[in-house]
């Protein structure tokens, strides 16, 4: 990967003030399921 594309890709993530991705969040942009959806 480039590190445009890298960037781009971080653009996209919730990171918190320590640096931490919010991985509920990136699991949930990545299978195309919102927040709080039932199964």
């Amino acid at each position: 990967f480039s590190e445009d594309e890298v960037d781009d890709a971080f653009d996209q993530m919730i990171v918190d003030d320590k640096g931490f991705i919010d991985t509920a969040a990136l699991i949930a942009m990545l299978t195309g399921s919102e927040e709080g959806e039932e199964e």
